[in-house]
C-alpha cells in the first residue's frame, strides 16, 4: 500500500511537468445546419467541390453551409445509401443502397441501374473497398457475397462469390511488395479465422505503406511487415480506418475516433460520437461521419495543442521559454513542455537579452535570470514604485518601459532606474531601431535622444509599433502598415487583418498575429494591398505571439499553445462559387452564362461558397456591368427581379472593392426579345383577367363553405379528443392505485398523485377550448399523464423530455392534447407488451422553419403490435393516433402551414424490430 501511495503522489508531482501535446482541432458542421438524426454510411468529395454523404435516410448534398437532400421525388430520395464512388473516367457519382441498388448521377442528372435486379435485405451493401473501374466497366462486391457489374449505365452481370475470393482481390489494392504475403496467408488461414468464435463481423477496410500493411474486418485485424504477419480479435469492433501521410486514423466502437502518428503516442477524440465513415479529401483534410448524422471536420491531424494558460513566449537560437500569469516558467523541447521555474510575481513578457540572459518581466517587477541546461539563477531584480510596466523594448544593456507616467529606463550595469521624458500624452507603444527608441502617442511618433530627452519625428497617429529581425512596422488609424527595414527604407501597405497582438518578420515572410488568428504575409509585387493567407489551424483564435522553432509554426493563444509543422501549414483558401439555375447554360473559370426565356421576369440563383476548411465565411458582394453601386448579398442567393430583354451583366466578388480581378465573377444572363403587344392580346387578356375574376369569386365562396364545414368537423373531433382524454376506464385505474396508497396509509403519496389526477383533469378541461395552447402547457399535462401511468405499471418503463435550449416553451403554440396520443400508443402497445422494462424518449428541437418532435420507445415494434392486434381480432379499432392523426388532416386543410407525421420501424443489424419512432414536425406558432 506505501509503494501504490508513492507511486500515485509522484505521479502528481511529475505530471504538471510534462505536457504532451493535445488532439488536432475539430470542426463541428452539426451546428451550422444539422442533418436528420441519420446514419453517415459513406462520404465522397466530386470533382466540383461538392461533398456527398450516403446516409440510412438518402444522399445529402453538403457545400460547407448547408446539406441538401438529393434526388427528391425519386427512387433515390430516403433509401438507405451504402456507398459511394466518383468515376474517374466521366466524374460522375455512383450511389449504391445497403440492397444493393444503384444510380449514376452525371450532370444532375439521376439515372436507376438496375430496377428489379436487387438484393432485398440489407446483405446488399457494397464493400466500399471492392469498387473497380476500366474503361468500360464499374464493378463491386456486396456484403452479401455477390458481385455487381455495370456497362454503360446498365446492370450486365450478378454473380456469386465467396470470401475466399473477395478477400484476394482486395489484396491487389496493397502496395505490390505485400500482395503475394498477405494472400499467402489469408489463403491458409481465412476460413479458421472466419469460423473463430472470437470473430464479429463488420466493415472490410485495408491500407499498406513501405513499412507494414494492414487488413481490418469486422474485430479482426491482420498486420504484416517485413518479419511477420500477425492478426488479433479486438473486444471492439473497428468501424472505421484510413490512413493520410503516415498517420493512422480509427474509429473504434465504444472508444472513439484513435489517432496514431508514427513515433507517438495515440490520441483519442470524438469520444461521445460513433465514427461510422472517414475520409480524406483532396487537401488531406479528414471528414468523420457518425451515426446520428453528426460531420465532423479535422483541419490538420499533424497539429498539437497544448491546453495551459501561458502569458508570453520567447525563443532564442534553440532556447524556448512559456511563461504562466502565476509565474511558473516552462521550456520547450522536442515538442515536450517542462517546468524549470517559478517567479514569485504575476509574469506579463519575457524576453531573452542574449543566449544565457532572460528577461522575466511583471506589472511593476523584473527578474534577470541566467539560464543554463534550463537551470534558472537569479541575477539581478527590480521594482518600480511609482509606475507600472505596460510596454518595454531593450537596448545595449538598458530596459525601456512606458506607463500611465512616462518613460522608464532600467540599466544592467549599473542597477538602477531612471526617469525619462514626460510627455503631455502617456505613451501607448515602445520599440527600437537602428540604435534609437521609437515611442508613439496619441500626437504622433517620438524619438529618445542621447540627451535623454523626448523629440516628436512625426505627426503620423500609430495604432501598434514592432519589431523584428531589424524590421520596423508601424500601423496607423487607417490600416496601412509600414515597414521600416534596416536600411532606413520604408514601404507602405494596405493590410486587412485587424486588431494585430504582435508582428514577427521570419526570412522573407511576416507572421500577424491578430484576434481573429494569425495570418502568413509576404511582400507583394507592384501592389498596394500585403499578401496575406489566414493560417487556417488558427482561424477564429485570439493569437497573441507567433514564433518559429524547429521547422514548427508556435502559435500563443488565450486558452494554450497550438504547434503546427510549417511545412504543412494550410492557408485559408479562397471560396469558389458554384451557381445553380434551371437556366445555368455553361460555365467556365470565373464565368457563369444563363439562357432565360422571353416570358421569365424574376430569375433566383443558388449560390454555393465551396470551401470547408474555412471556420468563418466571407461577405458576397455584387454590382452591375460598368455601376459604381455595391451591394452586400444577405443571403446564398441572389434573386434577379424585372429582368429586361437583351444581355445583361452582374459582377460578383468577396472583395468589397471590386480592385481585385481574381475574385470577381461575371454573371451573363441572356433573355429572348419579345413582340410589341397588340390590340388582340391586350383584349385578349381583359377576357382572361375578368374570367379568372369570376373564377377566383368562385373559388373563394366554395372555399369558405369548406372552412366552415372542416371547422364544425373539427369541433365535433375536439369532443371525440376530450372523450379520449377522459377514458373511464384510465380514470377508474388512476383512482384504484391512488386508493391503493391510502389504504397503505401513505398520505403524502396519496396527495401527490391525487394532486396531479386533479392537475390532469384541470388541464383537459381548460385546453378542450382552446385551438392552441403553450408547448409549456402540453408538455406539463404530458408529464402529469406519465407519472400517472409510472404509478400504475410500477417500474415498468422509464421517460425522457429533452427540450432544445432555444426553444422558448412558454411562446411557442401547439394544438392541445397532439403528442399524448402518440406517447400513449408508445407506452400502451409497445412499452408494456416487451418483457422487461421499456424507455420512452421525447426530443424537441428546431429543424429549419419548424419545430420537430421526435418519441421514441424502444417497445415491441409496429409488426408485433399489429400481429397481436389480428390476433385479438382489433385490427379495425380506432386508437388515439388514429384520432390524432384525423385532427392532423383538419389542421392541414384548415392552415397554409402543415403538421407532418413520420413513423419508423427501427429495426438491428440482424432485421429485429427494436422500437418505433414518431416524427410530428409543426409550424412555428408564437403567441
Amino acid at each position: 500500500m506505501q509503494i501504490r501511495n508513492l507511486l500515485i503522489t509522484l505521479i502528481f508531482l511529475i505530471a504538471p511537468y510534462l505536457l504532451p501535446g493535445q488532439p488536432p482541432r475539430v470542426i463541428n458542421f452539426d451546428n451550422i445546419e444539422a442533418l436528420p438524426q441519420v446514419r453517415i454510411n459513406d462520404i465522397a468529395q466530386d470533382y466540383k467541390g461538392f461533398v456527398w454523404l450516403a446516409t440510412s435516410k438518402g444522399l445529402y448534398q453538403f457545400d460547407g453551409r448547408k446539406h441538401k437532400l438529393y434526388g427528391r421525388s425519386t427512387t433515390l430520395e430516403y433509401s438507405n445509401i451504402a456507398a459511394l464512388y466518383v468515376s474517374k473516367l466521366d466524374s460522375s457519382l455512383w450511389v449504391t443502397a445497403t440492397n444493393g441498388r444503384a444510380w449514376q448521377i452525371k450532370n444532375t442528372k439521376i439515372k436507376s441501374l438496375n430496377k428489379g435486379q436487387y438484393s432485398a435485405t440489407s446483405k446488399g451493401a457494397p464493400i466500399q473497398h471492392s469498387f473497380k473501374e476500366t474503361d468500360t466497366t464499374l464493378s463491386f462486391y456486396t456484403y452479401g457475397l455477390e458481385e455487381y457489374t455495370f456497362s454503360n449505365g446498365s446492370l450486365v452481370t450478378k454473380d456469386t462469390v465467396n470470401y475466399l475470393s473477395i478477400a484476394f482481390d482486395l489484396v491487389k489494392n496493397l502496395k505490390s511488395q505485400w500482395q503475394q504475403k498477405v494472400a499467402l496467408f489469408l489463403q491458409l488461414n481465412l476460413v479458421d479465422l472466419y469460423n473463430d468464435k472470437r470473430f464479429k463481423k463488420g466493415n472490410i477496410m485495408l491500407f499498406s505503406n513501405g513499412n507494414q500493411a494492414t487488413i481490418s474486418f469486422g474485430n479482426l485485424t491482420i498486420t504484416a511487415n517485413s518479419e511477420e504477419i500477425k492478426y488479433s480479435f479486438s473486444t471492439n469492433i473497428i468501424l472505421e480506418m484510413i490512413q493520410v501521410e503516415g498517420t493512422v486514423l480509427k474509429s473504434i466502437s465504444g472508444i472513439g475516433l484513435i489517432i496514431q502518428r508514427p513515433e507517438q503516442n495515440p490520441d483519442t477524440i470524438l469520444t461521445n460520437h460513433t465514427i461510422t465513415k472517414l475520409f480524406a479529401d483532396r487537401k488531406n483534410g479528414i471528414w468523420a461521419g457518425s451515426d446520428n448524422g453528426d460531420l465532423f471536420y479535422i483541419q490538420n491531424i499533424e497539429s498539437d495543442h497544448y491546453q495551459y494558460p501561458f502569458s508570453d513566449i520567447a525563443t532564442y537560437k534553440s532556447k524556448v521559454v512559456l511563461s504562466e500569469k502565476s509565474g511558473a516558467l516552462y521550456a520547450l523541447e522536442d515538442s515536450k513542455i517542462k517546468q524549470i521555474g517559478k517567479i514569485p510575481f504575476q509574469v506579463n513578457r519575457l524576453h531573452f537579452i542574449d543566449s544565457n540572459k532572460l528577461l522575466v518581466l511583471g506589472e511593476r517587477k523584473i527578474h534577470l535570470l541566467l539560464m543554463e541546461n534550463n537551470n534558472l539563477k537569479l541575477l539581478q531584480k527590480a521594482s518600480l514604485k511609482h509606475d507600472h510596466i505596460n510596454k518595454y523594448s531593450v537596448l545595449e544593456n538598458q530596459i525601456f518601459t512606458i506607463g500611465t507616467n512616462g518613460l522608464n529606463v532600467y540599466s544592467i550595469d549599473s542597477a538602477r532606474w531612471k526617469k525619462k521624458c514626460l510627455p503631455k500624452k502617456h505613451f501607448t507603444n515602445i520599440s527600437n531601431h537602428r540604435g534609437n527608441i521609437i515611442i508613439t502617442n496619441d500626437n504622433g511618433i517620438w524619438e529618445l535622444n542621447n540627451e535623454g530627452k523626448c523629440h516628436k519625428i512625426s505627426n503620423q497617429r500609430v495604432v501598434s509599433l514592432g519589431q523584428s529581425n531589424k524590421t520596423l512596422f508601424l500601423r496607423d488609424t487607417q490600416n496601412k502598415i509600414s515597414i521600416i527595414n534596416e536600411k532606413d527604407e520604408k514601404s507602405i501597405y494596405k493590410i486587412k487583418p485587424k486588431a494585430i497582438n504582435s508582428i514577427e518578420k521570419h526570412d522573407s515572410i511576416f507572421l500577424i498575429s491578430t484576434s481573429e488568428g494569425a495570418f502568413i504575409c509576404s511582400i507583394p509585387n507592384k501592389k498596394t494591398w500585403l499578401n496575406c493567407d489566414l493560417i487556417n489551424e488558427t482561424a477564429g483564435l485570439n493569437i497573441k505571439k507567433t514564433i518559429i522553432y524547429n521547422n514548427k509554426l508556435y502559435a500563443l493563444h488565450k486558452n494554450g499553445l497550438l504547434s503546427v509543422p510549417f511545412d504543412k501549414i494550410k492557408r485559408q483558401q479562397q471560396y469558389r462559387l458554384q451557381l445553380n439555375s434551371p437556366y445555368l447554360t455553361r460555365h467556365k473559370q470565373r464565368e457563369f452564362f444563363f439562357n432565360v426565356d422571353k416570358n421569365t421576369e424574376n430569375l433566383n440563383i443558388e449560390i454555393n461558397k465551396l470551401n470547408f476548411t474555412n471556420s468563418t465565411e466571407p461577405k458576397l458582394y455584387y454590382k452591375l456591368h460598368n455601376d459604381t453601386a455595391i451591394y452586400a448579398l444577405s443571403e446564398n442567393y441572389l434573386a434577379i427581379s424585372k429582368l429586361s430583354r437583351g444581355v445583361s451583366q452582374l459582377q460578383l466578388s468577396f472583395d468589397p472593392t471590386f480592385n481585385e480581378s481574381e475574385q470577381i465573377y461575371h454573371v451573363i444572363i441572356k433573355k429572348e426579345k419579345q413582340l410589341h403587344q397588340t390590340l388582340a392580346f391586350q383584349i385578349g387578356s381583359l377576357v382572361v383577367f375578368f374570367g379568372l375574376i369570376l373564377l377566383f369569386l368562385r373559388h373563394r365562396i366554395k372555399t369558405i363553405k369548406q372552412k366552415n364545414t372542416l371547422e364544425a368537423a373539427q369541433i365535433a373531433q375536439m369532443q371525440t379528443v376530450l372523450q379520449q382524454q377522459m377514458n373511464p376506464h384510465f380514470i377508474f385505474n388512476s383512482l384504484t392505485s391512488i386508493n391503493h396508497f391510502i389504504l397503505q396509509n401513505k398520505a403524502m403519496d396519496s396527495s401527490r398523485y391525487l394532486t396531479k389526477f386533479s392537475v390532469l383533469i384541470r388541464n383537459i378541461l381548460d385546453n378542450s377550448k382552446e385551438a392552441l395552447i403553450p408547448l409549456a402547457e402540453e408538455l406539463e399535462t404530458l408529464k402529469v399523464y406519465l407519472d400517472l401511468e409510472l404509478l400504475r405499471f410500477k417500474d415498468r418503463f422509464t421517460y425522457s423530455i429533452n427540450l432544445a435550449p432555444d426553444i422558448d416553451k412558454n411562446r411557442l403554440m401547439l394544438p392541445p392534447f397532439i403528442l399524448q396520443p402518440f406517447v400513449e400508443s408508445a407506452l400502451r402497445e409497445g412499452i408494456i407488451n416487451k418483457p422487461g422494462k421499456g424507455n420512452i424518449l421525447l426530443n424537441i428541437r428546431y429543424v429549419k422553419s419548424s419545430i420537430q418532435c421526435t418519441i421514441i420507445d424502444d417497445g415491441i415494434g409496429r409488426p408485433d403490435v399489429f400481429e397481436q392486434h389480428t390476433q385479438k381480432g382489433k385490427i379495425n379499432v380506432k386508437n388515439g393516433t388514429h384520432i390524432a392523426e384525423q385532427r392532423i388532416d383538419l389542421y392541414n386543410k384548415l392552415k397554409s402551414r402543415k403538421i407532418s407525421v413520420q413513423k419508423e420501424d427501427m429495426i438491428n443489424h440482424e432485421g429485429n424490430a427494436i422500437g418505433t419512432k414518431v416524427i410530428l414536425s409543426f409550424p412555428i406558432n408564437y403567441k
